[in-house]
């Protein structure tokens, strides 16, 4: 049930030190294999930490070319990560699902989650 909840929750969070391609809540395996890693109290606080990411994590899964109010052009390339508060004009103005929010739902909701699991 946790593993479901996580996923539900931390599925789409940016993968980073601690949450890694072996070890996330992206699938269910890969989900209970993190969960038993965390009983073993193994890292578990900078999996929590990991999934209270509210920085750098506006995912951009295309390189676009924008231009500028003054007439430059910038491009934002593919694979580049966003914030989106510094960069709330930038992402605003993205063309629909170039940008992918990999942020977490909310820190505190992560906080619950882990502390009542551990």
């Amino acid at each position: 049930m946790q593993a479901i909840i996580g996923m539900n929750l931390f599925g789409h969070v940016k993968l980073q030190e601690a949450l890694i391609f072996q070890a996330n809540f992206q699938d269910f395996p890969t989900a209970m294999l993190l969960l038993f890693r965390m009983t073993t109290v193994e890292n578990w606080n900078s999996v929590m930490f990991d999934c209270m990411q509210m920085q750098d994590c506006i995912f951009v899964s295309t390189s676009v070319q924008l231009t500028q109010p003054d007439g430059s052009v910038a491009t934002v390339w593919e694979g580049t990560y966003l914030d989106s508060e510094e960069d709330a004009a930038l992402i605003a103005s993205l063309p629909h699902g170039v940008a992918v929010n990999q942020c977490s739902p909310a820190p505190a909701l992560a906080a619950i989650y882990f502390v009542t699991y551990m």
